[in-house]
């Protein structure tokens, strides 16, 4: 297995992915494949929801990779590093997401907490515009608590509604 295949399955650590991704580029790998490489990684990673300091890190080294591609005369450099920019941004989302609360750390009587227990009560999916009814709550602030409240793992999204639905785990 070539050293870039460990790097979209999340074999090796942030540091040792990007010197060899520093390698790859200077000894003229192509920078589609690099870009296939992070975006199975990225995938990878959102997959398992992961939420440590290392996202920080691999944010940087994607972000950086992007920086070196954006150097090379490719014809096609400018737009496989504005793609692999994009990825950088999906996990800068990840971490800004992962410093949201778990249920222990949510504050008695706050919005989150109201609406944890009022999934938990019914037990059944809750149409977000009834939410967005009963507590009184600004549509984007809404959106911003049921984002983190499904991120962290404490309710789920109906996948099969068109219409934005939520109930607990």
């Amino acid at each position: 297995m070539s050293d870039l295949e460990r790097i979209a399955r999340g074999e090796v650590s942030v540091e040792e992915a990007g010197r060899l991704m520093k390698e790859g580029l200077s000894s003229g790998e192509d920078i589609t494949k690099v870009y296939s490489i992070y975006q199975r990684l990225t995938w990878l990673m959102m997959c398992e929801r992961r939420r440590d300091e290392e996202l920080r890190r691999w944010h940087r080294t994607i972000y950086q990779t992007a920086q070196i591609i954006r150097q090379q005369e490719a014809s096609n450099a400018l737009d496989i590093a504005s793609r692999i920019d994009g990825l950088a941004d999906l996990i800068k989302i990840s971490v800004g997401m992962s410093d949201g609360p778990t249920r222990g750390e949510i504050i008695q009587d706050s919005p989150e907490t109201k609406i944890l227990d009022r999934l938990s009560i019914i037990r059944e999916y809750v149409p977000r515009s009834d939410l967005e009814r009963e507590f009184d709550i600004r549509p984007s602030s809404l959106s911003r608590i049921l984002t983190s409240l499904v991120f962290n793992g404490l309710i789920e999204r109906d996948p099969g509604s068109t219409e934005p639905r939520y109930r607990s785990c």
